[in-house]
């Protein structure tokens, strides 16, 4: 699994992009790098695109496992504002299935969509809405 963690500056965001097969230790080792690129922002917003992987084939224990590490072994992320990009289709749908296993695990607000011009814009309006 490879994948590269850029901050963008406007509007600011943190945007991963992944790709590969899912791999739970290149999965883990990801999010340990994007701890360490988040640290000094307060609960920021994430964008993880998905569409360069086939997630499709994924089974429902992988998805399980990838939630406890983005959960349980991460709470940094407890707070934090998570878009996931993925492909329309059985892609879109095992994402479906992960955001319904993440979301009683976490305080964070995660959502997945199946084109970016709406995770952008749902990202973003959660941002401003949490902001004084």
């Amino acid at each position: 699994m490879k994948w590269t963690i850029a901050k963008q500056e406007s509007p600011a965001y943190f945007r991963v992009t992944l790709s590969g097969r899912l791999d739970l230790v290149g999965f883990d080792q990801m999010l340990g790098e994007l701890v360490v690129a988040i640290k000094d922002a307060e609960w920021p917003p994430i964008l993880l695109d998905e569409r360069q992987r086939n997630v499709g084939q994924t089974t429902t224990e992988r998805l399980e496992e990838a939630v406890n590490s983005l959960i349980v072994r991460n709470p940094a992320f407890a707070y934090c504002r998570i878009a996931i990009l993925y492909n329309p289709g059985g892609d879109y749908e095992r994402g479906r299935e992960f955001k319904a296993i993440a979301s009683p695990a976490s305080y964070a607000a995660i959502e997945v969509f199946d084109n970016e011009a709406n995770a952008m814009k749902w990202l973003l309006e959660q941002k401003s809405m949490s902001e004084p």
